[in-house]
Order: C-alpha cells, then structure tokens, then sequence
C-alpha cells in the first residue's frame, strides 16, 4: 500500500486538527460557472460560517442587500467578471453606491492588468485568476484578522 495515497490515520487527524478557524460570518460567491461555485463553496465552508451562492449579478445585488436591510451582511462577495446580466463591476458599483460595507473581490479564468484597474474602478478591494484562489485567500484572511484585532 502506497502511504502517500492512503495517509496514515494520525495524519489526517492531525490535517483536520489544523484546519483553520472560521474567521468570516456571511460570504456571498456569485459565478454562473457550477464547478467553480461547488469549488468556491467547499474552499470558504472551512473560512465561513456560511457561504451563499448566486448565479447572476442582479442576484448577486439582491442577496446582498437583502441582507444588509436584515442587518446581516455578508462579509465577504466573491464575485465572477462573467456573470450573466451585471457583472462583477457592475454588481459592485451599485454595491458601493448604496454603502456596503463587505469587502468585494472580483475574479476571472483570465487576468490581464486592466482587470486590476477596472475592479479598483468600481470599487472593488482586489481581482483574483480563478485558479489561485484558493491560494490567494487565506493570506488575506490572515491579514484582515490581523488588521481588526
């Protein structure tokens, strides 16, 4: 039997023993893509109390909001440039329009540097590439929590 394919139960009892905190209340993942929404999903259900997906701008807005007027909103939105009827700067935007507070991110499976300036444009606190995201983040985690300690 192969040991790195079928670790050792005392490891995975130390992997789960290190998972991280969840240091997030509410995030909001709007992307019409359903393999990277189920990705997205698993990936910040470690982070978050509660993860909420969307698979259009307007809903993405609405969901939003809706939790901001139920004095609950979400902490962090994710947010696909690709998404059907608004898309992430669109979303945004009107997001920032309307005062919310959440720290926006927008992604894409491209990246090109005029995303980083039309996401900073709107409002947006950083755009990511769809493959590092998971790499990506709990960097930031880590700094936010630092930041509001």
């Amino acid at each position: 039997m192969n040991r790195f394919l079928y670790p050792s139960r005392t490891f995975a009892r130390r992997r789960v023993q290190s998972s991280p905190q969840k240091i997030l209340g509410k995030v909001l993942v709007g992307t019409a893509d359903p393999r990277l929404r189920r990705r997205l999903s698993r990936f910040l259900r470690r982070w978050a109390d509660t993860v909420e997906c969307c698979l259009a701008g307007r809903e993405c807005f609405e969901m939003a909001m809706n939790a901001l007027s139920e004095g609950e909103p979400f902490d962090l939105i994710l947010v696909d440039t690709d998404l059907p009827v608004l898309d992430a700067y669109s979303v945004t935007s009107l997001l920032r329009d309307n005062d919310y507070p959440a720290t926006i991110i927008s992604f894409s499976g491209d990246y090109f540097p005029m995303y980083e300036l039309e996401s900073e444009e709107a409002g947006c606190n950083g755009h990511l590439h769809t493959d590092t995201i998971e790499q990506t983040l709990p960097g930031f985690f880590a700094y936010e929590s630092a930041v509001n300690s």
